[in-house]
């Protein structure tokens, strides 16, 4: 096994995987749990960065933070607080 590409961030989130149409185009998802805090996407096929910047930072994020995604939308629960980001 090869490793493909390594992304930085700042942060401790577990990533998720969507794809634009259920099996091509992959994208990685994390937020930065206890860094800065933010969402961060990443093509699957080379590691760069599709959001032009970090999102602005949530709050009450925990170590190995996991993001919920549906058909529109990527949703981050937090304390007290649930982040909804649209597609």
């Amino acid at each position: 096994m090869v490793t493909a590409w390594c992304a930085g961030l700042r942060g401790a989130g577990s990533p998720i995987v969507t794809t634009t149409d259920g099996h091509s185009n992959p994208i990685v998802w994390v937020v930065g749990a206890e860094g800065d805090n933010a969402l961060h996407g990443f093509r699957g096929d080379t590691g760069e960065a599709i959001l032009p910047a970090p999102s602005p930072a949530m709050t009450g994020l925990r170590h190995f933070q996991t993001l919920i995604a549906t058909a529109d939308r990527l949703y981050v629960a937090a304390d007290g607080t649930v982040y909804a980001f649209a597609f």
